[in-house]
């Protein structure tokens, strides 16, 4: 009859539904599966942070131990250094990051590539002291021309060229490694005479910031050293 019919179509009706509702559950275990199994194990290392993209969809977090190398609190910016490279970070004003300490945190990833980035989310450990400096790796006009030390703490030696002090306090130095004007900002809250700076030879320790155009190469290089102790002077300019 056309009433039993339309009961019969209306059941396969459903269980074709039903069907394609499990197939469509099904899809998405096996997608989150593999999700799951592709997604990397615990992140505690940068090398691990710059193998991500370096634009992500979503933040990551992350928990991370390695040297603080620079704390800027006008800008809420820090660096630290762990065996495999260097991060940059955005911080809070009650950070409690220290250069030259050793500190664990929790952070979540914002960027990864060769210039990776975090923002701190909690700092469950910091060291005492403010000894833990890494050994800054000497770099000339080729490592600095590459980015190769990105975010590294890295020591050159070039002519100063100009000196002056900006609206943060930092002494903000021009310094020329071979074919490489450098700007280097020394986080002092500067007061002394900065023009003995000017034409003398210099040798400096800070992480190295380089800045890429569009097209990925290198534009601009700058180095952010802690304090004014990490600016020796070695001697006049060469005439």
């Amino acid at each position: 009859t056309p009433l039993r019919l339309v009961t019969i179509m209306s059941i396969v009706g459903r269980m074709r539904t039903r069907g394609w509702w499990l197939i469509a559950a099904a899809i998405c275990l096996a997608s989150q599966a593999a999700t799951a199994a592709d997604a990397p194990a615990t992140i505690t290392r940068v090398e691990q942070v710059k193998r991500l993209p370096a634009r992500l969809s979503s933040q990551v977090p992350v928990r991370f131990e390695g040297v603080v190398t620079y704390v800027d609190l006008t800008y809420r910016s820090a660096f630290v250094q762990d065996t495999t490279g260097g991060l940059r970070l955005e911080v809070r004003m009650d950070h409690q990051l220290r250069p030259g300490a050793r500190a664990e945190f929790t952070a979540l990833v914002t960027g990864g590539g060769p210039s990776p980035s975090a923002t701190v989310e909690e700092v469950v450990r910091i060291s005492d002291g403010a000894d833990q400096w890494p050994e800054p790796v000497r770099a000339a006009e080729q490592e600095l021309a590459t980015g190769a030390l990105q975010y590294r703490l890295v020591q050159v030696e070039g002519r100063v060229e100009s000196a002056t002090v900006d609206h943060g306090g930092r002494l903000v130095l021009a310094v020329r490694v071979g074919g490489v004007l450098v700007k280097a900002l020394v986080r002092s809250g500067f007061g002394g005479d900065y023009r003995k700076y000017v034409n003398a030879m210099a040798r400096i320790a800070g992480v190295l910031a380089a800045g890429e155009d569009a097209r990925g190469e290198i534009r601009s290089v700058r180095l952010y050293a802690a304090s004014e102790g990490q600016v020796q002077l070695v001697g006049p300019s060469p005439t």
